[in-house]
């Protein structure tokens, strides 16, 4: 099973990664071209976009569930009937969700450029990742991937050309042209084949069964995106732009490790799990992946952590303020991927564990909305505080679901004691950081020749312990199977 999974990823995660690279590349070619100020505006218009696409109520992620679900179970006649319902629903749903956000925006910024732009953005985008999640559930990596390229590399070359010609407002058409041409590609090489269903009834019904995983995924979603919320609402657009800087590389390297690696695993483990359903099933399906992603992600911390002072201060330093709050949220990546893969696995129709996960992701949005609030009040400090809340939060967050889906798995222990090793490559990258800076200079160095001892010296040493970690964990899952 877990080569299955390391084939899944190397089939779609080569071509994903380098995109999702060049996505990174077109995001900071965006920041780069605007002031704080003017990032903390357009900040503010993908809010309402992000807070409108609460309106699809789920249904794609319920689709791609069930679906996968349904091939793993070889039910074609569950298969088409779902199918049918759910492509139908969705793309219902998006077409009312693009039109109000049009109209809402247009009565907010009083901007039919601004108007148009954001309704046909939001319905692109939808369209596409409907298209691409059918992608998935088929196991068309292939296809998935080069659309995806397509996507970005159209939209990067029409936003260089474009973005400093005519500024702000031509961001949105670029992006709608880009989405048009990958789905155009999409619909000829993995065609999407279902029946219109109009009946109230069903979309009811099937919004109904569709809730629960809705409620998962809207809190995780909300989960990343409370912070940036509060702060618009209580700091000024300036102050937004620098933790939105921070934010948006954060959201660049969630693109690349954590929803990579989930799209990899998700579709294929609903499968694994509906066709395997009355055999036990091994740990090493859930613990391995996450080790070798929790090494990853924390070798890409310390580089990150050494060099991103310098990078920033060189070619973006009005965003310099920005760098204390990237270190802090990146910290974040490791057990914020695994939250996310953990649920997926308690949500699966073999378990449905949907009122814990739900209830775990609700209170920790209401533990950051207080804790934000009180460091408003207390401290207005939102480049430090309010990303030590969402790290913290994140934490407890992990000690819940990883423990819980561990424990299910079956994994030896109780249920925190395999989601601390876990962890254990990022906490030997903190103290090989600690050690560093003790023994060579306090902080990382504005100078690039400065950096490289510090930098190697951390990075080799956690790599070398990860190894070993790593393979630890191998004979630890072969001796208790």
């Amino acid at each position: 099973m877990i080569g299955t999974v390391i084939k899944d990823f190397f089939q779609l995660g080569a071509l994903r990664l380098f995109v999702r690279v060049l996505k990174g590349a077109r995001g900071l070619f965006i920041f780069t071209s605007l002031s704080p100020a003017l990032l903390g505006e357009y900040t503010i218009w993908l809010l309402y976009a992000f807070y409108f696409s609460f309106s699809e109520l789920g249904v794609l992620k319920s689709i791609e569930r069930d679906l996968s679900h349904f091939r793993g179970a070889k039910d074609q006649g569950a298969y088409h009937a779902v199918g049918n319902i759910g492509w139908s629903l969705f793309f219902q749903l998006s077409i009312v969700a693009a039109l109000l956000l049009g109209a809402v925006s247009h009565i907010v910024f009083n901007n039919w450029l601004l108007t148009f732009s954001l309704a046909g953005y939001f319905l692109l985008e939808k369209v596409y990742r409907g298209f691409e999640a059918h992608s998935r559930i088929l196991f068309n990596y292939k296809a998935n991937g080069l659309s995806d390229l397509l996507h970005v590399v159209s939209g990067f070359i029409l936003l260089i050309v474009c973005l400093p010609r005519y500024g702000l407002y031509s961001i949105f058409p670029c992006f709608i042209l880009s989405y048009a041409l990958a789905i155009v590609y999409l619909a000829l090489t993995c065609r999407l084949e279902f029946q219109w269903v109009f009946q109230f009834s069903k979309a009811v019904n099937y919004i109904r069964g569709a809730l629960p995983v809705s409620l998962m995924f809207y809190a995780i979603t909300f989960f990343n995106v409370v912070p940036m919320t509060v702060v618009a609402f209580f700091w000024d657009k300036t102050t937004l732009g620098y933790y939105a800087f921070a934010y948006r590389i954060f959201e660049i390297c969630l693109s690349i490790f954590p929803f990579l690696i989930r799209d990899v695993i998700r579709t294929r483990m609903y499968f694994q799990l509906a066709e395997n359903k009355d055999q036990p099933q091994s740990p090493s399906f859930l613990v391995l992946p996450m080790l070798v992603y929790g090494v990853t992600v924390t070798i890409f911390w310390l580089a990150v952590y050494w060099w991103g002072t310098y990078a920033i201060t060189r070619y973006v330093s009005d965003y310099r303020p920005s760098m204390l709050s990237i270190n802090i949220l990146l910290f974040s990546l490791l057990p914020l991927g695994v939250n996310k893969i953990c649920s997926d696995y308690l949500c699966s129709r073999v378990y449905n564990r949907f009122g814990y996960v739900n209830i775990v992701w609700v209170a920790g949005i209401f533990l950051q909305i207080a804790g934000i609030l009180i460091v408003h009040q207390r401290y207005h400090d939102a480049l430090f505080l309010v990303p030590i809340v969402y790290l913290v939060v994140t934490f407890m967050v992990y000690i819940l679901l990883a423990g819980t889906a561990l424990k299910t798995a079956g994994a030896q222990g109780a249920g925190v004691t395999p989601a601390v090793r876990l962890l254990l490559p990022l906490f030997t990258a903190f103290m090989a950081v600690t050690l560093v800076r003790s023994e060579f200079y306090p902080a990382p160095d504005f100078f690039f020749y400065k950096n490289i001892v510090a930098s190697a010296v951390s990075i080799i040493g956690t790599a070398v312990v990860s190894f070993l970690l790593i393979r630890h964990e191998k004979i630890r899952l072969a001796l208790q199977l």
